[in-house]
């Protein structure tokens, strides 16, 4: 049995559930604007324009994790903790290539920066975005099973009531 409460649906919006599916989200949002900033260094020439795009990236880790306090706030399966162990080597293994490169880039070192980059900051970022997309895979698949047992429930329930009311039936015609 998984290790999750099996609750019935519908769920609401303040459903433990559905705020680690939106944490998600939001996480993975912070791994793209990351990722984009990364881009967006490259096709700017601007130096005010590139000093904003490094400041950004406190801010956008910021949000990054507050997302995952929210999603670790909740209680997940063996393979759940596994796949976040992953998530949080590769994103702070992407972080701290993504300042470097940064670094080596800015200041024109684009031989090293290249190598950097191949090496390290895209397998990283890739990574991190594996992990990500695992998680959200995990909680449809939770979500998945989740509905399924409701369906059986009430389809049990049904069949409970159908008999009560015919056994009542019997009983008032007696």
């Amino acid at each position: 049995r998984h290790e999750r409460n099996q609750r019935n649906f519908p769920q609401s919006f303040d459903d433990p559930e559905n705020r680690e599916t939106s944490a998600l989200s939001n996480a993975q949002s912070a791994v793209w604007a990351l990722r984009w900033g990364v881009a967006q260094f490259i096709a700017v020439t601007d130096a005010n324009e590139r000093k904003q795009i490094v400041d950004n990236q406190e801010k956008i880790r910021k949000q990054f994790d507050e997302a995952m306090r929210i999603y670790q706030g909740g209680t997940h399966s063996e393979e759940e903790r596994a796949v976040l162990k992953d998530l949080n080597g590769a994103f702070e293994k992407y972080v701290g290539a993504r300042l470097k490169w940064f670094e080596l880039y800015g200041s024109g070192k684009m031989d090293e920066a290249v190598k950097l980059r191949a090496e390290v900051l895209t397998p990283a970022g890739g990574a991190t975005v594996k992990s990500l997309t695992s998680l959200i895979e995990l909680q449809n698949k939770f979500a998945e099973a989740n509905e399924s047992n409701a369906v059986t429930t009430m389809g049990q329930e049904r069949s409970l009531l159908a008999l009560v009311s015919g056994l009542a039936l019997l009983a008032a015609a007696a």
